[in-house]
């Protein structure tokens, strides 16, 4: 039982910050989309003049939402043609807004670029932005030529590199072979008697030391 009633405890704030938030959003939204309109019967038992309420974002005008009240007639008291009409002015106007803002942004962007572009000039010495254009042309040209010829001094060296690398193998395992081919022929021409060489009773050594010999 304490148990519920503490968790109960608990997640009251939770919900009522949510409620809070929504609350907020949606006012937000009826402000910048507020249209105003004659009082509802509320605002004027609250002494207001006029509401402001938008026909897209609530049945209720601001101060209702604002109150948390449930009902709010200021759509009844007012005439809904008129109402859709004044909205949909509204809404033009703001799409209209929007687009001028955005090509502000690139008239903004442009401008920006033609400065920068005359300072160049001027720290250039030149006369105009064509010729700018044309020297920033013929320098990007010259960029990309010596790159081209970087990258294809960088082929260069390194195919010479790897031919080197292969004639030098190849000549060391030409001098390995050369060492390790022992020419017996020759050999056998410089040493005349091959029997002092084996290791043989009565031939050669064992004989020339005075060894025993077969009767």
């Amino acid at each position: 039982m304490s148990g519920r009633v503490k968790d109960s405890r608990v997640s009251k704030p939770s919900q009522r910050s949510k409620k809070v938030e929504q609350r907020d959003s949606l006012l937000s939204s009826i402000l910048q989309n507020a249209v105003n309109m004659r009082p509802c019967s509320f605002c004027e038992s609250q002494g207001l003049e006029s509401c402001e309420a938008s026909v897209q974002d609530s049945s209720r005008c601001f101060e209702c939402v604002r109150q948390q009240r449930s009902k709010c007639d200021v759509f009844e008291l007012n005439n809904s043609k008129d109402l859709l009409h004044i909205s949909a002015q509204h809404q033009k106007l703001e799409d209209e807004i929007e687009e001028l803002e955005e090509k502000l942004m690139r008239l903004r962007k442009q401008k920006r670029m033609w400065r920068e572009k005359m300072s160049r000039a001027i720290r250039r010495g030149l006369r105009n932005l064509d010729e700018l254009d044309r020297v920033e042309k013929e320098e990007a040209e010259a960029e990309r030529a010596r790159i081209a010829e970087q990258s294809a001094e960088v082929a260069r060296r390194s195919s010479t590199e790897e031919a080197g690398g292969m004639v030098a193998q190849e000549a060391w395992l030409r001098s390995e072979g050369e060492v390790g081919v022992f020419d017996w022929s020759s050999m056998a021409n410089d040493v005349g008697d091959w029997s002092t060489f084996l290791d043989v009773p009565g031939v050669g050594g064992d004989a020339a030391v005075g060894g025993p010999s077969k009767s």
